[in-house]
């Protein structure tokens, strides 16, 4: 049987299904997919300049669509996320790309600067209450 090669656009695909699947977009839409978050032409890029990495995903890709005869790159690509034979590989590079994206980081600040704002509002309020009590009677100057 002659071995397949994957051309760039099923690698593509493949690949934003798996992405996706190991790590989907939030229920409440504060953080994005990660093929929303990474170009996936270039983490591609990133990941097969490692030739051990390279043809272990050649490997897994083979065997996966040897045991499917129909060819459905999105759904390969979720099989090959759940079977979680190319995790360990993979998570290094995802984690990186994804949380170096702009998008991501967008939505982090603007999450951390939401709690900034509310925790130096209650800061303040904490503060003029404290002035409050020194300026009151003498039995609370000691709270």
């Amino acid at each position: 049987m002659k071995k397949k090669k994957f051309n760039i656009i099923e690698m593509n695909k493949i690949f934003k299904s798996l992405i996706n699947t190991m790590i989907p977009e939030s229920k409440i839409e504060l953080m994005p997919s990660a093929s929303r978050a990474i170009k996936i032409s270039i983490f591609l890029k990133n990941i097969l300049k490692s030739n051990k990495l390279k043809k272990k995903i050649n490997k897994v890709l083979i065997t996966t669509l040897k045991n499917n005869k129909k060819i459905n790159y999105s759904s390969l690509g979720i099989k090959i996320a759940e079977s979680k034979i190319m995790e360990k590989d993979l998570e290094k590079y995802l984690l990186e790309s994804y949380f170096s994206s702009k998008l991501v980081q967008k939505q982090l600040l603007k999450k951390t600067n939401k709690i900034l704002s509310s925790k130096k509002t209650n800061n303040k309020d904490n503060l003029s209450l404290l002035k409050l009590v020194k300026k009151s009677r003498l039995r609370y100057k000691h709270i």
